[in-house]
């Protein structure tokens, strides 16, 4: 189980750089753009279920 979850992790690294890449001209990180995301799509979303939706 602990190599599962450290290929999960692994991914989401991974994933995290690509968007990196992406989104370095506009000033946002890779883990910036999850939080983004889950804001500019639950309109008035409060901090704990940005919270529950991100995690």
């Amino acid at each position: 189980m602990a190599s599962f979850s450290k290929n999960i992790s692994m991914l989401a690294q991974g994933a995290a750089l690509y968007r990196d890449g992406d989104l370095c001209r506009a000033g946002v990180t890779g883990y910036q753009a999850k939080y983004l995301l889950a804001v500019s799509n639950n309109e008035g979303i409060s901090q704990d279920g940005l919270a529950r939706r991100v995690l």
